[in-house]
């Protein structure tokens, strides 16, 4: 037993430490926006996209673990530190383009494949029930998205 005890001691030794950071990342299949969370000991750093269409949110997790207060503006360094130990570890702006072709691109294989049944069956779909109120505004909104390009 103390030989398999001193090989583990010595693995665990042997590894390299732990990064300071733990990242999550999250695409949406009903929401067409990618979200990307860093953590370290007192921050957590929230962006989106592409980091501009929609402001980055940061918090201090020692003041105000609920995350109930945006410091982004606050604490700018902070967050573009944060931002660019983000963009170190993953290119976030040029995944979410990826995740959004995705999405669009099985959005209309999934249109086409419901052929003149697409207009009754997304509009009683159980997430969108708004959307019998007034369905040609929404179908339209949707026909607009399929046409925009990427940058």
């Amino acid at each position: 037993m103390p030989l398999l005890l001193e090989m583990a001691e010595d693995e665990v030794s042997s590894r390299r430490p732990r990064p300071l950071w733990v990242l999550s990342e999250f695409h949406g299949c009903n929401v067409n926006s990618s979200t990307y969370m860093l953590r370290t000991d007192k921050w957590k750093y929230i962006t989106y996209s592409d980091g501009h269409s929609v402001l980055p949110q940061l918090f201090d997790l020692s003041a105000d673990p609920d995350e109930l207060k945006n410091i982004a503006m606050k604490f700018p360094v902070v967050a573009h530190s944060l931002d660019k130990i983000l963009h170190s570890i993953v290119n976030y702006p040029k995944v979410s383009s990826s995740v959004q072709e995705y999405n669009k691109r099985q959005f209309i294989s999934w249109k086409q494949s419901l052929g003149q049944n697409y207009s009754h069956v997304i509009a009683n779909l159980r997430w969108h029930q708004d959307w019998l109120k007034e369905p040609k505004k929404y179908e339209d909104a949707i026909d607009k998205w399929l046409s925009q390009r990427q940058h």
